[in-house]
Formats: C-alpha cells, structure tokens, sequence
C-alpha cells in the first residue's frame, strides 16, 4: 500500500501495531529508526556500537527484519551510516568485507567507508576489488606484512605512491625471503633479505 512511517515514538505507540511495523518493514530507513529498532526489537542498546559499528550490529541477526531490510537496501543504508557514524567505523572483519566487496555498493561510497575505517584487515587479498587496494592503503587499515607487500605489487606490477606510503610507514625490516614469489617477480626480489645477522 506505500505506507511507510517516517518517525515512530515507541514509548506511545501500539505495541502490536509498533511490532506489525517493524516486521513489514513500513517505516523509513533512516537512522533514528534503525537505532530504534536495533534497541528495541534486538535488544542492542551500546549507542557508541550503535553510531561505529553499526552494520556489524544488523547482520548479529541477519534474517531479522531488520537485517532483511537493510541488506535489501544497502546502498542507501550505506549512506545513512556514513552520514552518522561520525567519521568513525569499527565494524567487525565479517561485517566490513561484506560492505567494501558488496557490488550493489557505489565505488565512492565504499571509498568513504575505507576513509572512516579503524578495523584492520590483515589479508589485502580479502578485498576483491583491486582498484580499491591503494586506498586501503592509504587508509592505513592493512596490517603490515611482506606478504601484502608482495600482493600489492604483483596484482598492481607497480612501486605507486600507495605502496610505497605503505612500506614507508613502518620501521621494521622488511623480508621477502617470507613469500612464496612468483618466478615472473623473483628477479625484482632477489637481493632483498641478504643482509648479515
């Protein structure tokens, strides 16, 4: 019928019909009632997991109604969440792959969500879109490894200004005697980790 609450206060309302509502999914989706039926239909109530890690939150029960109506509209949830999360996301790994490999997801929303990431991830090949990979980078929210060192570059076959911020960032000596090397990239590789003990 293209009913659809934009606000519902819970406290005067119905509760069947608040219920009915919330089951359907006839209400916006927007984030006062996505925090409103989190609280009161999932009993998660933590306001700080609320704003940061919001998404990880829904998909606690992802054949919810809620969970159900979110996932049907992940764009425009996406950009909800971006618009609240006071440019701070600490979703969970499961959850934040899910989002940056999600193809109903726009490219510059992605780029936003990687920009107010905190969680790190620590295998860059979980990312499945590559293009995204320099900015991940960039980001900081890949975990140090001569192994991401190594998948960066090959996938890329590029020392770009991402790989090399990357490297740069960290103090510690890098050994690629760690990784299994294609032979097409042995030679770019060869002379690293000789040095003496």
């Amino acid at each position: 019928m293209g009913v659809s609450f934009k606000s519902i206060n819970y406290e005067t309302s119905d509760k069947e019909l608040f219920r009915a509502v919330y089951e359907n999914s006839l209400y916006d989706l927007g984030f006062e009632n996505i925090e409103l039926m989190l609280t009161v239909m999932e009993s998660l109530t933590n306001k700080d997991e609320i704003i940061h890690s919001n998404y990880s939150l829904v998909i606690t029960n992802p054949n919810s109604p809620l969970g159900k109506y979110v996932n049907c509209n992940i764009e425009q949830y996406i950009s909800i969440i971006l618009n609240n999360c006071q440019e701070e996301i600490t979703d969970k790994i499961n959850a934040l792959l899910y989002i940056i490999n999600c193809e109903a997801i726009s490219d510059e929303h992605k780029h936003k969500y990687i920009e107010y990431l905190i969680t790190v991830v620590d295998d860059i090949s979980l990312i499945e879109n590559t293009s995204l990979w320099g900015h991940c980078l960039k980001s900081d929210i890949i975990k140090f490894s001569e192994n991401n060192i190594y998948l960066y570059y090959h996938n890329i076959k590029s020392f770009d200004s991402n790989l090399i911020y990357y490297i740069n960032k960290f103090e510690n000596n890098i050994n690629m005697k760690k990784v299994d090397i294609d032979d097409d990239d042995d030679e770019l590789f060869a002379d690293d980790g000789d040095d003496e003990e």
